[in-house]
């Protein structure tokens, strides 16, 4: 459904813990609730959504996803005492039904972790982004990001909110789009917000196109790819409980986080509850491994078949399924793949009847939508070997909608699930003669459609970027920056205590006497080097402690720890300023080109590279957790050239094909 205008869909809304919103909602034993959402920190008490009449009464508390002080779980609470436990992490978006109708179970994920058995008796409003106790709102340090949330019971969908902007006074909130009402922030401040990623824009034009060298009719252009974000699919109308064959050719954008699903759902459905009659989905594992190719089990079976398989990331393979048969058979670049049962008994004809979807699996009616893949195309036949459906990546000219387009049958599937898909570079149609001017820009980077990489951004001495990291074990650093003005010292990243003196250090930075200066915990810093303005350099920082060290371009520096290593204040890293006790100070004159952030386990937690957004905000694109992190000063950025794109320019007459 379109918002009605007047309203902009958004992809997600982010408090900073004094934001909520009131459902209205007052939940009985029987309200199912579904949140898509996803955690930007770990804070020491957290409460996501819910309603309790009275602390400490057993019966009256419902759909509290919380983590106490002492606690390092997370808790979902159908009554004070009914609670089921789990473990999330940083950065990772994860989808949840509570109290799914008919069952009572609690899925992580798709994946059953509980089952609430007591009743409830609450009767006051759930909120959202805070906790509404006895009437009292407990904010509970609740930094929390929402891409969608719907409640519903046993006679249907009672509400369905997603992130909106009301645009007549700018208020973001989320819509309800079941009742059609906007439920506006009802704390102080206002949520951060992301933009629903867009098509790029292309600039009219007409041309006479030689249509024989496309496979699509007039109105569709075929593209090499389209890429999942995480949240959309295609619906393939095919229902095959006896099974069917499939050949794909996709690419591994993410492995994701434990128990994303990648490429994993990207084709086939299940019925959702025990016993789950699968009708094929994979799942690989954060490692690369294709840890399972689910087929059928029997009844009262949970059988699938395990491999070890490792794929590798950012390399297009072709992936065939073969499960009609008792054991099914997969190949990965044309090679079979051993496969093991891991339990129940297991035969043909048991699988589920749900309609198969692409990009996602359907379970039971509903898209999980966690795949991160490209696909170049998708063929898929019966168990008698008629070809059923052979899907190309395009997009619909009139609409710029993408989705896939149907050789068998002559007919587009659009995307069904939000945003859209990205692009890859247009195939199949020969230009012949440009009418008049016109520049296409052709999406070809790294970043999703609505993001355009730039070549470095720039500080002017006001503007910093919140990493949203709190790093107190130390962290290793990898950087490409140019100082800009070497008359102040600037920081490149860090964070201090900084009240009467400067003490437990965690940066790098540019010193205004012409050296790179560092702090390693503690009071300990130390002058290393020099540099000149206006060059690149290429930093590589370490303060974990027993392996502190700095090397700029090929020359290695070893710190001596004095003070008290290994000691960093708490307080987020702030990149082109440090976070002084929570202030910014210590601004920039620099170039960054790109920037690492590994934590002191060497993972990979942030991974900028310089961006600007269509609506020209300039900022810290993520590509470990695809989040656009914006100017937290004053002022703007700078930025170079746009990288990562092809600029077709204006063509000249060939020949005009003769009809």
């Amino acid at each position: 459904m379109t918002l009605p205008n007047g309203y902009r869909q958004l992809l997600w809304i982010q408090s900073d813990g004094n934001q909520y919103i009131n459902t209205g909602i007052i939940p009985t034993t029987y309200t199912e609730t579904f949140i898509d959402f996803l955690l930007p920190s770990i804070p020491s008490n957290l409460t996501i959504f819910g309603g309790t009449d009275l602390y400490g009464k057993n019966d009256a508390t419902y759909a509290i996803l919380r983590k106490e002080a002492n606690e390092s779980r997370y808790n979902f609470r159908m009554h004070y005492l009914g609670i089921i436990y789990c473990t999330l992490e940083v950065n990772k978006r994860y989808k949840v039904v509570m109290n799914e109708v008919g069952t009572r179970n609690l899925t992580l994920d798709g994946n059953i972790i509980g089952t609430f058995d007591n009743a409830i008796n609450v009767n006051i409003p759930i909120h959202i982004f805070m906790r509404n106790s006895d009437g009292v709102t407990y904010y509970d340090n609740n930094i929390v990001r929402i891409y969608a949330i719907r409640f519903k019971d046993n006679n249907g969908i009672l509400k369905d909110f997603v992130p909106c902007c009301r645009e007549s006074d700018n208020s973001i909130g989320l819509y309800d789009k079941q009742n059609d009402l906007f439920y506006p922030n009802e704390g102080t401040g206002t949520f951060t917000y992301s933009e629903m990623p867009t098509l790029q824009q292309v600039m009219p034009c007409r041309v006479i196109i030689d249509s024989s060298a496309s496979r699509l009719p007039a109105g569709y252009q075929e593209v090499e790819w389209i890429g999942s974000t995480g949240t959309q699919y295609i619906n393939t109308g095919l229902s095959l409980p006896d099974g069917f064959k499939s050949e794909s050719e996709v690419m591994i954008i993410s492995y994701g986080g434990s128990g994303d699903w990648l490429p994993g759902r990207f084709i086939g459905s299940h019925n959702g509850s025990a016993p789950y009659n699968r009708n094929h989905h994979s799942f690989v594992q954060p490692n690369g491994s294709l840890s399972d190719v689910r087929a059928e089990p029997a009844s009262g079976g949970v059988g699938y078949y395990m491999s070890n398989q490792q794929l590798t990331k950012d390399v297009f393979f072709k992936y065939e399924v073969d499960n009609t048969t008792t054991v099914p058979t997969c190949k990965v670049n044309g090679v079979s793949l051993t496969l093991s049962n891991q339990g129940g008994t297991t035969g043909a004809g048991n699988r589920a009847t749900y309609s198969i979807y692409l990009m996602a699996a359907n379970q039971a009616g509903t898209a999980y939508c966690s795949t991160h893949l490209k696909n170049k195309y998708t063929k898929i036949w019966d168990k008698n070997d008629v070809l059923l459906r052979y899907y190309v990546p395009c997009y619909r000219t009139s609409d710029n909608k993408t989705g896939f387009y149907d050789l068998e049958n002559g007919v587009f599937y659009p995307n069904k699930g939000t945003g859209e898909f990205d692009i890859g570079s247009p195939v199949g149609a020969k230009v012949l003669k440009q009418v008049m001017p016109c520049i296409t820009i052709i999406q070809g980077s790294r970043l999703p459609i609505g993001y355009q990489e730039v070549e470095y951004l720039q500080s002017t001495g006001t503007q910093y970027i919140d990493t949203g990291l709190s790093l107190v074990n130390g962290y290793r650093t990898t950087a490409n920056v140019s100082v800009i003005d070497g008359s102040v010292s600037g920081t490149i990243i860090g964070s201090s205590t900084h009240t009467s003196v400067w003490g437990d250090r965690n940066y790098v930075v540019s010193s205004s006497n012409g050296q790179w200066l560092v702090g390693y915990g503690g009071t300990g810093y130390q002058y290393f080097g020099s540099y000149s303005t206006n060059t690149v350099y290429e930093i590589d920082f370490c303060n974990i402690h027993n392996r502190e060290s700095l090397k700029v371009n090929n020359t290695s520096y070893s710190i001596v720890t004095t003070g008290t290593p290994g000691t960093f204040y708490s307080g987020n890293l702030y990149m082109f300023a440090n976070n002084g006790s929570g202030t910014a100070e210590l601004f920039s004159g620099l170039k960054i080109y790109n920037l690492k952030v590994y934590n002191e386990n060497d993972v990979l937690v942030r991974d900028f590279i310089p961006a600007k957004r269509n609506d020209g905000e300039l900022g810290m694109y993520d590509l470990v957790g695809n989040v656009f992190y914006i100017n937290k000063g004053t002022g703007k950025f700078l930025s170079g050239n746009v990288i990562g794109v092809k600029v077709l320019k204006p063509l000249t007459m060939f020949r005009i094909k003769e009809v």
